[in-house]
C-alpha cells in the first residue's frame, strides 16, 4: 500500500498578490508569535543573573567573617566576647 503525500496547492494572499501555495510551505513559513517569548527570555536572564548575584554577595559575606573570625571588631570589644563574637560567626557561617 503505497501512502500519497501530495497535498493540493491553495491559494495564498501574500502582500496584495495572490500565489500558490503548499499547506506544508505555507506552515513553515515564520508567523508573528507575540511578546512572549521576549519576555520570557528576559525573566529566564534576570533570573539567572539575580541568582548569580545572590551567590557571589553570600560568598563575599562568608569569606568576610572567616577572615574576621578571631577578632571583635573595636567598637563592640567592651560589650562582645571574643567567644560571643566567634560563636555568632561560626552561626553565621553555617
Amino acid at each position: 500500500m503505497s501512502v500519497n503525500l501530495w497535498r493540493p496547492a491553495v491559494l495564498q494572499s501574500g502582500g496584495g498578490a495572490f500565489h500558490l501555495t503548499t499547506p506544508v510551505a505555507a506552515a513553515r513559513r515564520r508567523t508573528y508569535i507575540g511578546p512572549m517569548p521576549i519576555l520570557l527570555l528576559l525573566f529566564v536572564l534576570t533570573s539567572i543573573a539575580a541568582t548569580g548575584l545572590d551567590l557571589v554577595l553570600r560568598a563575599r559575606q562568608a569569606a568576610h567573617v572567616a577572615r574576621h573570625r578571631g577578632a571583635v571588631p573595636p567598637g563592640f570589644a567592651d560589650a562582645v566576647s571574643l567567644a560571643e563574637h566567634q560563636r555568632a560567626a561560626d552561626y553565621e557561617r553555617a
